[in-house]
């Protein structure tokens, strides 16, 4: 069948398997991908908003002198949403992968062959430098098939989970599920500080925040030094 067709029978899969509708950010496994933004947009029309198929995987991730690169593969660090060859835009985020247990373990295959208390060593660090830095996210895969697979896989996928999780708590960064990050992207864009004043002489900063339609509490960060 076709494209919608398809996705649609996934859908009735998941209901039936009882992982429930509604779904709002999906990761395709095998990474089936048509046209330049024609899955976004179909995918789109059934309720995703968040694609987390873009993964730092393979052999494009070695240099030439066998060093294995790490990072950001779309450069900012950060979802964009995507725009078809026209310039349109789908409200639909790209959010891309970064820690990937099926490239870093090599119970798992991976070509980069780590141990998992290496590969959750080498998680630990590229979280820690992006401590102080602009704003990032990281995006981390964990297969559940490998924490229920023989009992070395799954010590390996325990590691590599448990190194990327203290590295985080230590830093003190939230640790998100895909549908709550949307959730705070969407927050965010909905909210502007439309007007704000600085009282030198009382050294006190006003403003009026528009939150549009969010709803709960909102947190907004304020520099702790400007100037002087």
């Amino acid at each position: 069948g076709g494209l919608a067709e398809g996705l649609a029978a996934a859908w009735r899969r998941f209901e039936e398997d009882g992982y429930g509708t509604g779904h709002v950010t999906t990761r395709t496994h095998k990474v089936l991908w048509r046209g330049w933004a024609e899955t976004a947009r179909a995918q789109r029309a059934i309720g995703v908003r968040m694609n987390l198929d873009a993964y730092a995987v393979g052999p494009a991730m070695r240099a030439a002198d066998g060093a294995w690169g790490h990072g950001h593969i779309n450069g900012s660090g950060l979802p964009s949403r995507f725009v078809d060859p026209s310039g349109t835009v789908i409200d639909s985020y790209q959010q891309a992968t970064q820690i990937v247990d099926e490239q870093w373990l090599g119970a798992f295959g991976g070509p980069e062959g780590l141990s998992g208390a290496d590969a959750g060593a080498l998680a630990a660090r590229l979280v820690a430098s992006s401590a102080g830095g602009p704003p990032v996210a990281w995006c981390a895969q964990f297969h559940a098939d490998g924490f229920a697979a023989d009992p070395f896989r799954a010590s390996q996928s325990v590691a590599l989970l448990e190194g990327t999780l203290a590295a985080c708590r230590r830093l003190r960064i939230p640790v998100l599920a895909a549908a709550q990050w949307l959730a705070f992207l969407d927050a965010r864009r909905a909210t502007a500080i439309v007007e704000r004043h600085w009282n030198t002489a009382t050294r006190t900063l006003t403003c009026t925040i528009d939150v549009g339609r969010v709803a709960g509490t909102l947190g907004v960060l304020v520099p702790a030094r400007s100037a002087t």
